[in-house]
């Protein structure tokens, strides 16, 4: 049971006994149910946070507490049954205790220690609670030892590069509405990669838009819907002071947008805002400029979306949170192992054989960059899923055909380790 802080009834405070005034319809908000033993005296105080109007979490509420097949439903549920089964008298006190929006859009979830109300221990206590959901920034904590006070404190956690300069985000997990050209595509807006002359060639130093207006955006799929994004990082495009000016490229403004399918996005909001957050971008080719997000995004999918920028979209980024997933590559032909240590079971996310990017896995045509084998994620679950470790084979008969005449491909797979 969580203690709460102490606060005066407000003017949405009900006795499920007699209950003198209508459920509030508003949505969103966080509530508090204390439950007092008419035998003894002492209470228990839960806090809840409703994803709908909290007139239909209360009437759910109190159908669990009447219908023993839904006695384990909560863990206030579980409570009341507990007093029932032993005959113990009670009365339960219902109030609003704020407006709140959810922890993130995918979860509904509001972490310990994040409001007044649900303040923790320590900044353990958050950690041990939320684990890898933890991050950075302002938390409740309680100032001493008889939890009659709280304050507000630091706790650090959760700021780790996601791997976009360190080239832990693969190629392929990088895309973009458009591109300029080859030279400019996607993957080449990873934070601090350099222009590169290569003979004729030039590697531009930034992801460039094929067209510079709103409807730009530049991703990163991060495999796993686990992934929490706590902070974000942006540069201009890099370039040879040499060069001509006309390649002094940068994003002023931007947004963010975020999604588990890739299909259906929504923009990031700060924390009880109604309107999507603007962030300042860069005002030249290769300062850092960073913004921390709070509420932090959990999703697997992440858009930076251009909205003011200066000659030409250009622009390279990092993602800093923490994120469990990894990736492998099995070239065609080739076979290669995955291992989990210790007690842990592999869990496939993602998967692909066939071919999505021209420079893994160099061998022969591969000009087909949207080459996808459909049987790729049920084959390679049957093969891993759940296991210890398990052998990767890239061939065509592993799934079922070859789905691109004519192209060498190769099988990319993101999973993680799994307690």
């Amino acid at each position: 049971m969580t203690p709460s802080a102490e606060i005066e009834p407000g003017p949405h405070w009900w006795k499920a006994s007699a209950l003198t005034t209508r459920p509030t319809l508003q949505s969103s908000v966080i509530y508090q149910a204390t439950v007092t033993r008419k035998d003894n005296n002492t209470t228990e105080t839960y806090i809840g946070l409703t994803e709908n109007d909290f007139k239909t979490r209360y009437r759910n509420h109190t159908a669990s507490f009447r219908h023993d097949k839904h006695r384990n439903s909560t863990e206030l549920s579980k409570h009341i049954w507990t007093l029932k089964d032993n005959n113990i008298e009670h009365s339960i006190s219902w109030r609003i205790l704020a407006s709140h929006s959810p922890y993130n859009s995918s979860s509904k979830r509001l972490p310990l220690g994040s409001i007044k109300e649900l303040p923790a221990k320590s900044c353990a206590e958050i950690k041990a609670s939320e684990g890898k959901a933890m991050t950075s920034g302002i938390h409740w904590i309680y100032s001493d030892e008889n939890l009659d006070q709280t304050i507000q404190t630091t706790c650090e956690e959760c700021q780790d590069a996601l791997g976009m300069e360190k080239g832990g985000v693969l190629d392929e997990q990088i895309t973009a509405s458009s591109e300029l050209n080859g030279n400019s595509a996607a993957y080449e807006g990873r934070l601090n990669v350099n222009e590169s002359v290569q003979g004729s060639t030039v590697k531009s130093g930034a992801w460039v838009a094929g067209t510079s207006d709103q409807s730009q955006w530049l991703q990163v799929d991060l495999f796993d819907e686990e992934s929490l994004i706590s902070r974000v990082a942006t540069q201009g495009r890099n370039q040879d002071v040499s060069r001509v000016l006309a390649n002094s490229q940068w994003v002023e403004r931007y947004k963010l947008q975020y999604s588990n399918d890739g299909r259906d996005f929504e923009y990031y909001h700060e924390q009880g805002k109604s309107t999507a957050k603007e962030f300042t971008g860069n005002t030249d080719e290769n300062s850092i400029v960073f913004h921390d997000l709070n509420p932090p995004i959990r999703a697997r999918y992440i858009r930076f979306r251009p909205t003011v920028w200066y000659q030409r979209i250009s622009m390279r980024v990092e993602l800093y949170g923490c994120c469990d997933s990894l990736s492998v590559i099995v070239c065609e032909d080739k076979t290669k192992e995955i291992r989990c240590e210790s007690m842990s079971e592999i869990r496939v996310l993602w998967a692909n054989y066939g071919r999505l990017n021209p420079k893994t896995c160099p061998h022969g045509p591969t000009s087909n960059i949207n080459c996808r084998a459909s049987t790729s994620l049920n084959n390679v679950r049957k093969i891993c899923q759940d296991k210890t470790a398990c052998t990767l084979r890239s061939t065509s008969g592993s799934f079922g055909g070859d789905p691109c005449l004519g192209t060498h491909k190769y099988l990319l797979v993101g999973y993680k380790c799994d307690n």
